[in-house]
């Protein structure tokens, strides 16, 4: 899918944002991660698409924003499952698959292919057992119930087995000032201090409703940003678009989501992304060795 040449690395300029070369090599190894994700999606027919700021720099810039420092991309729930399953056999050598069943505690409701010979060490309290190699994200699409079909107590369940996984703490707490809980207080409990039950009972529950509704976004997305959702007709075509040296999948209903996102998105506006300053980057060595050092 992909092949990178020597001037692609070189350092570069683009919307006046300097492009180091340093960078340049990260980007490499995500597109060469993109290219492995593109075999086994295509070899068992599963469809993914360009995600969040890949989505936006593969259709106004035909490849990464500049100061975009990965790859995001989205499959559709049932899409997500599929890839999972084959995931471990497939994804081998330096290729690792992580979601939250093997990410050693961190709870995640989506998942990284990450090469394992590189480093981009996000958590320097884990020791090397944790694969801390250059990654792409890879992001569930779920349905989300609109106004007239919406299913309050499933919604109710679902947010607060989303709560377990990613703010226990704050569950926790709840519980000591009184708060009331659909799910009781015993088991409550138990899943915010069982992590893989409460992600393995949230995604069970929504692939049970997977189906009964033609509103989808990221869920993530729901719990913050309640206009972050869009028609399931968004993905029903694909289209492939230039990024970089390669192509990437898109939705054909991309503006749609593009403008929940980004409003205007074809005015470039530089934003400090999620990593800056926060990712220690080396195309070089394992993480394996840098994380005992940066510890």
């Amino acid at each position: 899918m992909c092949s990178i040449n020597s001037d692609f690395l070189k350092e570069e300029y683009r919307n006046g944002y300097l492009i180091t070369d340093k960078m340049k090599k990260v980007w490499a190894v995500e597109l060469d991660l993109l290219s492995e994700l593109d075999r086994v999606c295509k070899k068992y027919n599963i469809k993914y698409y360009a995600a969040f700021g890949t989505l936006l720099g593969a259709i106004r810039d035909k490849g990464f924003i500049p100061w975009d420092d990965d790859i995001d991309v989205w499959l559709l729930r049932d899409e997500y499952e599929r890839l999972k399953q084959v995931a471990p056999k497939e994804f081998t050598g330096k290729y690792y698959y992580q979601d939250w069943y093997n990410s050693c505690g961190r709870t995640w409701i989506f998942s990284k292919l990450r090469n394992s010979e590189t480093t981009a060490i996000e958590y320097p309290d884990k020791g090397p057992e944790f694969n801390q190699g250059i990654f792409i994200d890879i992001f569930p699409i779920d349905e989300w119930d609109d106004e007239v079909h919406t299913n309050k107590a499933f919604k109710i369940v679902q947010r607060e087995l989303f709560n377990c996984i990613n703010n226990p703490t704050q569950v926790l707490r709840g519980i000591l000032n009184g708060e009331q809980y659909a799910i009781d207080i015993d088991t409550t409990v138990e899943l915010c201090n069982d992590y893989i039950k409460a992600q393995q009972l949230f995604e069970q529950l929504t692939l049970q409703n997977y189906g009964t509704s033609d509103i989808v976004g990221y869920y993530y997305d729901q719990m913050r940003m309640n206009n972050k959702k869009y028609p399931k007709s968004c993905f029903d075509e694909t289209l492939y678009v230039p990024f970089e040296n390669t192509v990437i999948p898109v939705p054909a209903g991309y503006d749609i989501i593009l403008r929940k996102y980004y409003g205007n998105y074809m005015v470039p506006v530089h934003e400090k992304n999620n990593h800056e300053d926060r990712i220690i980057f080396d195309t070089d060595r394992c993480y394996k060795e840098l994380s005992l050092i940066h510890i």
